[in-house]
């Protein structure tokens, strides 16, 4: 199942921003069972994923594990900017 969009106008700093859309990273990790703070660390580059942790990921966001691992790195990250 493929995870909403964020419901606030401005996304925080805590927001996946991904196909063109910006994902709260509360709502990813509910839906890959990976701890919101251990997908922070992976966003940040604090923490390497393993293969069972990137198929989560993958899946959650509807991709394959393959599509998902080509397309890293348009995922990020909301800019600063749009913090609240």
């Amino acid at each position: 199942m493929k995870p909403t969009k964020c419901i606030e106008t401005k996304p925080n700093k805590a927001s996946l921003y991904f196909g063109g859309e910006f994902i709260s990273l509360t709502q990813l990790s509910v839906h890959s069972h990976v701890d919101r703070s251990y997908i922070s660390y992976i966003m940040s580059g604090k923490r390497d994923p393993n293969l069972r942790i990137i198929r989560a990921l993958a899946a959650a966001l509807g991709l394959t594990t393959a599509e998902f691992i080509d397309n890293l790195e348009s995922y990020q990250l909301a800019p600063k900017s749009y913090a609240a």
